[in-house]
């Protein structure tokens, strides 16, 4: 299609290097040619009006599909809107808004174009992970971006560079967690490995995995135990903090058996919580101060001395009271959290008190909602995964510059700063003998806020 005059001609024929057009409506005879680049319309008039509203609607639909072709990625909703709003604009300074309404397209007439474009730079989705086709995993520099693929039914796909690597090895606590939402559906779990540098939380590596056994994550951390040895490191963490997944604590232990394992502050509250609603007492929580005080003397308990712990759960158990569904929540406290022969997880797993810094995986959850929001559906395809979280991991790129440069500013909320400060001071006055284990449970406890997810 070529315009001329706001006139629309197609192409009729070739010859002798001299292009021949016509018109696009048949009952008209208005012809051109192209010889050197140059238009030469015929003396024959058109018998009908100019073109001019096709003729931006042609264009404007070519802006559409060429971003959609350049951001396979985005939304088509999102690349439609950014192209006519612009558009619009554009126009409104020559054309009546009757016009511009008529003449731009629709987004459903758009609609198909734009897969098929994007069709032309996103390889075919697998369905099986047996089926993948390593593609051009590599960054905006040309760095590889593929750090393990591994297995075929039980592949496993880790994402990062040989800086991610480096961060990692010299990390001496690593923070992991999963998520489903965001993952690819031919996979189980997203699963990322995070740091602290320079006060901020980062991810360094980012894994797709296809169950969550004790031997996918041993292969796992197996496999970037190996890549930091190419890369002449040592991936060798003091500590772990998770989210209480028994397969991830065992793989840790078979691997890393020096390194302490810590459950997630924040995940352990959310099982007291869970329970408590489980058990109906969460009605009872709201009104009744007895109540009250015995679930989040429960959800405070890691907080305490562990040589403490004995004694003052004795104190916790009598003054529980006598309710529908508080017994249910002491035995379910006992056989998963205290019991030293018979619990699900040991005591320094769950406790967490001398712990410096993070004491919970809050801000890797932070993260996870930040990355829902850059994706924004359930189960993108694999090749709209990977491309979201290169772009998360430029964003890690910008913060470390930051860092290092020394212009990075720690955003974490006041109302949690408060909440560590607070704790801090109270853990102060229980060390130095100010405050009894039961005291200073029931003061910190006051400072947690219980809630659902």
């Amino acid at each position: 299609m070529l315009e001329h005059q706001n006139f629309l001609y197609i192409k009729e024929k070739t010859s002798k290097n001299v292009d021949y057009y016509k018109c696009k409506y048949r009952s008209c005879k208005a012809r051109g040619i192209v010889c050197l680049n140059n238009f030469k319309a015929s003396d024959t008039p058109h018998n009908h009006e100019n073109d001019q509203t096709s003729i931006i609607r042609l264009q404007a639909r070519q802006k559409v599909v060429e971003k959609a072709k350049n951001n396979p990625t985005q939304p088509a909703s999102e690349v439609y809107n950014s192209v006519i709003n612009t558009e619009r604009k554009r126009l409104s300074t020559n054309f009546s808004n009757e016009l511009i309404g008529t003449a731009l397209p629709t987004f459903l007439s758009c609609r198909s174009s734009m897969i098929r474009s994007r069709r032309e730079v996103l390889p075919a989705q697998p369905q099986r992970r047996e089926d993948i086709i390593v593609g051009d995993w590599c960054l905006h520099e040309g760095e590889n971006f593929l750090l393990i693929n591994d297995g075929e039914k039980d592949r496993i796909m880790a994402f990062g560079t040989r800086n991610s690597i480096r961060l990692l090895a010299e990390a001496k606590r690593v923070f992991m967690d999963g998520t489903f939402y965001v993952c690819p559906s031919i996979f189980a779990q997203f699963y990322t490995l995070h740091v602290i540098y320079g006060g901020k939380m980062l991810p360094v590596v980012y894994a797709l995995l296809p169950d969550k056994t004790e031997a996918t994550y041993t292969r796992l951390l197996e496999k970037l135990t190996e890549i930091a040895l190419e890369f002449g490191y040592i991936f060798k963490p003091e500590m772990f903090t998770i989210d209480f997944e028994q397969a991830v604590i065992n793989a840790i232990h078979l691997l890393f058996p020096n390194a302490e394992i810590k459950g997630c502050f924040f995940h352990f509250t959310q099982c007291i919580w869970k329970k408590t609603q489980a058990y109906g007492l969460q009605a009872a929580f709201e009104v009744d101060e007895e109540v009250t005080k015995t679930i989040k003397r429960l959800a405070a308990l890691p907080l305490l001395n562990p040589s403490d712990i004995e004694d003052t759960w004795m104190d916790i158990h009598g003054d529980a009271p006598p309710m529908p569904g508080m017994q249910q929540l002491i035995e379910y406290f006992v056989s998963t959290w205290l019991d030293p022969d018979t619990s699900l997880f040991d005591i320094n797993i769950w406790n967490i008190y001398g712990v410096e810094g993070d004491r919970t995986n809050n801000r890797l959850e932070g993260w996870h909602s930040g990355l829902k929001r850059l994706i924004k559906k359930a189960h993108p395809n694999l090749f709209e995964f990977v491309d979201y979280i290169k772009q998360d991991y430029d964003n890690t790129c910008t913060t470390l510059l930051h860092i290092t440069n020394g212009s990075y500013v720690n955003t974490q909320r006041r109302i949690y700063r408060k909440i560590n400060l607070a704790i801090r001071k109270l853990t102060d006055m229980y060390n130095a003998g100010q405050k009894t284990p039961i005291e200073f449970l029931d003061s910190v406890s006051y400072k947690l806020h219980l809630k659902s997810n």
